[in-house]
């Protein structure tokens, strides 16, 4: 038995003990019976939690891909992953259309830009981009042509 396997199964038996014992979770994750989950976690569990066990069992229950195979404090409980807002992965989707107007500006107006003052400019774009609903490439334009 790998290290990794063994962390998995001590991670599967905290959340069968955080989430109502083992048919509770079972029936979370949608299975009908806890046989499943029984067969890598009882006293002489005779079931692997191989990689793509463990990241369908993080899946259903809305973990982090990576949870299980982490050692957690005994007092610690396992989280979930708190699922992101619309408007949050609306955030993120245009800062990173902010990031690729920027660089393709510098592109255009031939200019490397260091990283800070990459940043500077993504974030004074990003904030009219917030304003007005998207980025607008002659706002960008100027702002780039001022490190000239």
């Amino acid at each position: 038995m790998s290290k990794v396997s063994d962390i998995r199964r001590a991670n599967i038996r905290q959340l069968i003990a955080e989430r109502g014992g083992l048919t509770s979770l079972s029936n979370s994750m949608g299975y009908k019976n806890p046989s499943f989950l029984s067969q890598m976690t009882g006293p002489r569990p005779s079931r692997e939690i191989t990689e793509k066990t463990a990241r369908r069992i993080e899946e259903k229950l809305s973990l982090a891909p990576g949870t299980l195979d982490r050692q957690k404090s005994a007092y610690a409980p396992i989280q979930a992953t708190p699922a992101a807002s619309p408007e949050h992965e609306a955030a993120v989707a245009m800062v990173a259309d902010v990031i690729r107007f920027v660089g393709k500006v510098c592109a255009d107006e031939g200019l490397n830009l260091g990283p800070a003052k990459f940043a500077e400019i993504v974030a004074i774009a990003f904030g009219d981009a917030a304003e007005r609903g998207e980025p607008r490439r002659e706002h960008v334009t100027q702002l780039v042509r001022l490190l000239k």
